[in-house]
């Protein structure tokens, strides 16, 4: 048994990682309410060619290969050829069941040459919305019309969960106790694995007990997309403490005090008294930059990690603002970001604006009309490649575009009159930021 990547080049589980789902394949267009698509949800491609299904055009879906030239009992679908069956599961970090699909983990492998047998493209994901969505089988004839497309918890579901530092586990036949063929890849190789810190802060209005976000919005909302985007780069996403903060919790009277979430290591922000640190008239509901730059200097840079600052709103009226460090060179703001709460579906703009930071793109760049709305919109955003035309790299799904969900591994050529000519790629720059730093073995 061997795994073949989106290239149906070999895949070796022991130099390279699958990767994670990019969902860069899984549109032609963008949400559409009105005429003349009255979309109910997100078109995505589903159907049961692979160049039209979500899985099967992601540059991050692999397949299944295996060889057994006496099967037992065999099926046989309508056109006479033959197909076995497998199980897929994914496992946690500890090497616990992360994902056996409800227990219905087989998935179908159809008789090419005689004797060797392939499944359908096969995909990883980091969120369980993501791995609800139904997926086509791919295969004619192997179910009754109606139940081609399969859902989460039905044989041949073609998603499963996985994390940065799990692994996915293959094995066959899928009904023996104890397989002949079993195989175990992870998503990212030990070395391939890297982790940004985040350090979070919530203004209260006055005082302490007055913040302008909730904890469910920053641990179940804000922090959890962050994790489940950034995860699909091999980045394991996790609060980190400031100093300057520690130092105010501990005085006699405190200004500053440390909300505690599920996960100890993981889940904690800061609420600060904003008048204190942000000025005395500050204004939480359109923060001024001479109170985010009084922020940034109670609470500098010193390589603990990105600082996020929620407020409740900003003078221009717009979601957020971040501060990359190509563009505040020697000031104290860079490498800080403020947004306001989470409140919004289907939106990630803690996760948007922390990307600024990540991917250090000059307000000279990305400055083109917004392609979502067709509004202008400020530097430093993502732009939808011009070739192909067609490409499906859309602009409105983009983390960096229309702050959804995804990050695209594609080179992106801009050349602005006023700067040089540069290649971005969302995927290697972000990876290679110095606020993402490699996993210690």
């Amino acid at each position: 048994m061997f795994l073949l990547d989106a290239n149906e080049r070999v895949l070796d589980p022991s130099t390279r990682g699958l990767g994670i789902g990019l969902f860069d394949g899984a549109f032609e267009r963008q949400f559409n309410p009105g005429a003349p698509a009255f979309d109910l949800g997100d078109p995505i491609l589903n159907e049961a060619a692979e160049d039209r299904n979500f899985v099967g055009s992601d540059s991050r879906r692999f397949r299944v290969h295996l060889s057994d030239p006496s099967p037992v009992d065999p099926g046989s679908l309508p056109d006479g050829r033959r197909f076995v069956m497998a199980r897929w599961t994914t496992r946690d970090g500890s090497g616990q069941i992360l994902d056996d699909n409800r227990g219905a983990s087989e998935i179908t492998l159809v008789e090419g040459e005689p004797g060797t047998f392939r499944s359908m493209s096969l995909m990883l994901v980091t969120s369980e919305q993501d791995r609800d969505l139904e997926t086509h089988c791919g295969i004619e004839g192997r179910y009754s019309y109606g139940h081609e497309r399969r859902s989460h918890g039905s044989s041949d579901h073609r998603l499963r969960l996985a994390s940065v530092f799990g692994s996915t586990v293959l094995s066959y036949p899928a009904s023996a106790a104890n397989p002949t063929q079993t195989l175990t890849a992870q998503p990212f190789l030990p070395q391939e694995r890297r982790r940004l810190a985040v350090s979070l802060f919530v203004g209260s209005r006055t005082g302490l007990d007055r913040p302008a976000a909730t904890p469910s919005e920053v641990f179940e909302v804000s922090l959890a997309r962050a994790i489940r985007i950034y995860a699909a780069l091999g980045i394991d996403v996790q609060t980190a403490e400031h100093p300057a903060a520690e130092a105010a919790r501990g005085q006699r009277r405190p200004r500053v005090c440390r909300v505690q979430g599920g996960h100890p290591r993981r889940d904690f922000y800061y609420v600060i008294d904003a008048p204190a640190w942000l000025g005395r008239r500050v204004d939480l509901s359109t923060l001024s930059s001479a109170a985010f730059t009084a922020f940034c200097q109670g609470f500098p840079d010193v390589g603990a990690g990105v600082r996020v600052l929620y407020v409740d709103g900003f003078p221009d009226g717009k979601f957020g603002m971040a501060c990359p460090p190509c563009d505040f060179v020697g000031c104290v703001e860079a490498g800080a970001c403020a947004c306001q709460a989470e409140r919004y579906p289907a939106r990630a703009l803690m996760a948007h604006e922390v990307g600024h930071i990540l991917t250090d793109k000059s307000s000279r760049y990305g400055r083109i009309a917004d392609q979502t709305n067709g509004f202008p919109q400020s530097g430093g955003h993502y732009s939808r490649p011009a070739h192909p035309p067609d490409n499906r790299h859309i602009h409105f799904y983009n983390l960096m575009g229309g702050s959804r969900y995804r990050l695209y591994d594609v080179d992106v050529r801009e050349a602005p009159p006023d700067a040089a000519a540069r290649i971005f790629n969302q995927y290697r720059d972000i990876r290679a930021s110095p606020y993402v730093t490699a996993v210690a073995p």
